[in-house]
């Protein structure tokens, strides 16, 4: 027994620093591999959470464009509730900006945000025509021209809103193509 621990081979001290380094190298690599493929998934998931509320934010906001729309086309004017859900909307979408990011390819980015931003455009835009066209003093009176909520001008804008609705439905639609996962 003492004969075969004597003939047993003992690397010598640089041999050990060399197994130590090898050893600490390959624990360096196989963590560095681990983090990337956490990450990588991570940034996957996130992507596909993503996708998943921005489809249904913009579904959300079709809908609402339509009820705008109708209720123009039957009363001449865009309910105020209307704006307000739509601009609830909107802020949810803003939540979603800044993960954004997750997204791959810079033209799909692009149009992701520029959506976003042309729906905060057109709900504005409806908002303040209609607080103009029912504005009112303290005591109902108008204030400065009287000029009645139905007043040519206002239908003109009202109409051209109402017609701008169908090119940002067909961006938003794409937008909701994308997420359907085309692109990711």
């Amino acid at each position: 027994n003492e004969t075969l621990v004597k003939n047993c081979y003992r690397p010598n001290t640089m041999e050990q620093a060399g197994y130590i380094v090898l050893g600490s190298f390959l624990a360096l690599i196989t963590s560095f591999i681990s983090e990337n493929y956490r990450s990588w998934s991570n940034k996957k998931n996130q992507r596909g959470d993503l996708k998943i509320s921005l489809r249904l934010e913009f579904k959300v906001i079709i809908e609402l464009i339509d009820k705008i729309v109708e209720k123009f086309g039957t009363s001449q004017f865009f309910d105020i509730r209307f704006l307000k859900q739509l601009k609830s909307a909107i802020d949810r979408l803003e939540k979603l900006r800044d993960h954004v990011i997750f997204i791959n390819n810079e033209k799909d980015k692009e149009k992701i945000l520029a959506t976003i931003n042309a729906v905060a455009i057109y709900q504005s835009d409806a908002l303040s025509l209609e607080g103009q066209a029912f504005k009112r003093t303290s005591d109902g009176e108008a204030q400065g021209e009287a000029v009645t909520w139905n007043h040519e001008n206002y239908r003109s804008q009202r109409q051209l809103l109402a017609t701008r609705s169908v090119d940002l439905k067909r961006r938003i639609e794409e937008v909701i193509h994308f997420t359907e996962g085309k692109g990711y």
